[in-house]
């Protein structure tokens, strides 16, 4: 069953989208919640639209929500929409809300591409929410994109961290600070432009010790490689 809310949110100031996947049936426990995030440019429809999400949870007891985040990469701004906090606070609220479920956290987890892989870990790394993350191609290193960015005629950045990435805008900064228990998932195409950032990120991930996988495919940046990765991370998810 997909279900398209149009909802209003009190964080945002606006109404937003949201695309959720819900079982025909719920079964008895567990009950397994997925938050699914787009990239740049893209919003709540993208995976629906460009990978079979909606047949790999089929047979799962899964509920997966994808939210809108705009271009704002996930984060709260100091001029614009605290979307940090919408979709770590009020979107669970919602979530809860609507489909009458108390799911719990070992059983809820988040993923995204690109920048919504940004936005899962700084997610899971930032709060108490969620057992596991997942991050396909992700755009890891704001010091990096934003130092690239300063060369393009429209630098989001600039907008979207004041200029001044915060530590706990950085995933890096939130690596080492961690002090809890999760699991990651990271993947990323052997010819993506964000390879060397993965690397990086991963690198940092066994020197804190943290709990992790993570493979380099053939592929690039693009739905062929990210259909295929979210396969996978349903069954890093399920234990399967």
């Amino acid at each position: 069953m997909l279900l398209h809310l149009k909802t209003q949110s009190k964080y945002l100031e606006m109404e937003t989208d949201i695309y959720i996947i819900r079982p025909n049936v719920i079964k008895e426990e567990p009950i397994y919640l997925l938050y699914l995030l787009h990239g740049y440019t893209g919003d709540y429809s993208n995976w629906v639209r460009h990978t079979n999400i909606e047949r790999y949870v089929a047979d799962k007891n899964m509920i997966v929500v994808m939210p809108s985040g705009l271009n704002m990469y996930y984060t709260n701004t100091d001029l614009w929409y605290p979307y940090f906090s919408y979709y770590t606070k009020e979107l669970p609220h919602m979530v809860s809300e609507i489909l009458r479920l108390d799911i719990k956290k070992e059983n809820t987890f988040i993923a995204g591409l690109s920048m919504g892989g940004y936005g899962a870990l700084k997610a899971i790394l930032s709060t108490d929410n969620y057992a596991k993350a997942a991050s396909f191609s992700g755009a890891l290193d704001l010091h990096k994109l934003t130092e690239k960015a300063k060369s393009t005629r429209k630098n989001p950045f600039d907008a979207i961290f004041s200029k001044n990435i915060k530590k706990e805008d950085d995933l890096f900064t939130l690596v080492r600070n961690n002090k809890k228990p999760i699991e990651l998932y990271l993947s990323c195409g052997k010819d993506d432009p964000f390879l060397p950032d993965s690397q990086a990120f991963v690198k940092l991930l066994k020197q804190e010790g943290i709990k992790h996988v993570y493979y380099e495919k053939e592929g690039t940046h693009d739905w062929v490689f990210w259909d295929n990765e979210i396969k996978h991370a349903l069954s890093f998810f399920l234990d399967k």
